[in-house]
């Protein structure tokens, strides 16, 4: 879900050769890699902060004591 949502990424099968075939990819291909890299990086600074996952939890927390 972060991955898709942030453009950050790949998902690869858990494996040596899928994993290194990206890693290939990306060593060919700085452009995107950088891309990538920075898309990842502003994502997780909009929705992965210490300060929006307090929000969430505590969001959660009272949604389920008020039932």
């Amino acid at each position: 879900e972060v991955i898709e949502e942030s453009g950050g990424g790949f998902a690869v099968d858990y494996n040596l050769k899928s994993f290194a075939n990206r890693i290939i990819y990306l060593l060919n291909n700085p452009a995107i890699s950088k891309k990538m890299g920075q898309s990842g990086k502003e994502w997780l600074n909009k929705n992965r902060t210490y300060s929006n996952l307090a929000v969430e939890l505590e969001t959660s927390y009272l949604r389920l004591l008020n039932r």
